[in-house]
């Protein structure tokens, strides 16, 4: 019988377990090849989809705030202790044209149904802003109320929706007065009702937004007349002669 003889004999290769480990190795090369790349970001595009992002959610970026001196402060002051109590979503923060901060919580949060009484869940966020507005004497305060188009229901107890937005920036700045200890004549209260609406009407979710109290919280300069009302109806009523 013949014999045949190999003249390139089959040599062992490596084992299975280390081309797998070959594999494993090249893949985690790549997956920290794509991290490298993917960590040099420009800061400067970041820093502005992070700001307008903000913008969305209703928050002022940081920057903006920054450049408000005093009602920058409590702006920030604000934001932190909202922030820690979870409700960010029932507050919206900004800045208005005259460089004043604007605190703005809607209706439905502050109060249930069309009245003026505040709400226990409330409190904590008035709380807020009531401990940041100590924190600034300088400041004042004008409390605006605001209402959709609507009609109040029949038997309520305000005349129509001025009335109703009065009353209710009226709660407002009793409660932030008593919590926060403050001054009666830093507060300014002002009815605009439905002539300021921030959408239109034509919908639930425009009339969810235009039903809305505004803290608007000015600098140095501005003085409240709030106090001095006060003082001529006491006049007013020590000077009506008895019945």
């Amino acid at each position: 019988m013949t014999r045949r003889r190999l003249l390139n004999p089959v040599q062992p290769g490596a084992p299975g377990w280390m081309v797998t480990y070959g594999d494993m190795m090249s893949l985690l090369l790549a997956f920290f090849i794509l991290l490298a790349a993917y960590s040099t970001v420009n800061e400067k595009k970041l820093h502005d989809a992070l700001e307008s992002f903000q913008k969305v959610l209703g928050v002022t970026p940081a920057t903006e705030l920054a450049a408000g001196g005093d009602v920058g402060k409590v702006a920030r002051e604000v934001q932190r202790k909202v922030q820690v109590l979870g409700k960010t979503q029932a507050m919206r923060v900004a800045l208005d044209a005259a460089g004043d901060v604007v605190f703005t919580l809607s209706s439905s949060f502050l109060f249930d149904g069309s009245t003026a009484t505040l709400r226990e869940d409330a409190n904590d966020v008035l709380q807020a802003v009531a401990e940041a507005l100590d924190a600034c004497p300088v400041c004042r305060m004008t409390v605006k109320g605001h209402t959709d188009d609507q009609a109040l229901p029949s038997g309520s107890a305000y005349r129509d929706a001025s009335d109703l937005s009065f009353a209710r920036a009226d709660s407002v700045a009793r409660r932030l007065e008593a919590v926060g200890k403050l001054s009666i004549e830093r507060f300014e209260v002002s009815a605009c009702g439905s002539g300021q609406p921030r959408a239109a009407n034509t919908s639930q979710e425009g009339r969810e937004a235009n039903r809305r109290i505004d803290i608007v919280v000015s600098g140095a300069g501005k003085r409240s007349t709030m106090g001095a009302q006060e003082r001529a109806k006491d006049v007013e009523t020590a000077a009506r002669p008895a019945p």
